[in-house]
């Protein structure tokens, strides 16, 4: 029973862990295309 629970934590953490960079991938990523798209609009208004 102890065992099951240790291994529950450790996959949780696990999973966790590994949650955590993807999250912070899709939030660059959608800074990156906001501030891109941004910078396309201002193109578009100079010309």
């Amino acid at each position: 029973n102890l065992d099951s629970a240790t291994q529950f934590n450790h996959d949780r953490a696990r999973s966790k862990h590994v949650e955590v960079p993807s999250a912070q991938d899709t939030v660059m990523r959608s800074l990156t295309v906001s501030i891109q798209s941004r910078e396309s609009t201002r193109i578009t208004d100079l010309w």
